[in-house]
């Protein structure tokens, strides 16, 4: 996931100062939201984790992918 992270930050990067958000912030923002579901589950159980993660980063990965 970081090297993704990575590819969206250099894009925003590149944008420059644009005031526009463009799909590159959308991808950062999505990312983070990972980053956030995944730092909610460090402690769980496998199954706990698992099911966390279906139901939390699941919907975020699928907006992802439209």
């Amino acid at each position: 996931m970081a090297h993704a992270r990575r590819r969206f930050s250099d894009a925003v990067k590149a944008q420059g100062r644009n005031k526009k958000r463009g799909k590159a912030h959308s991808g950062l923002s999505l990312i983070q939201k990972l980053y956030r579901v995944e730092k909610q589950a460090c402690n769980l159980t496998p199954e706990k984790r698992h099911e966390h993660r279906q139901r939390h980063a699941k919907p975020i990965l699928d907006e992802m992918r439209v």
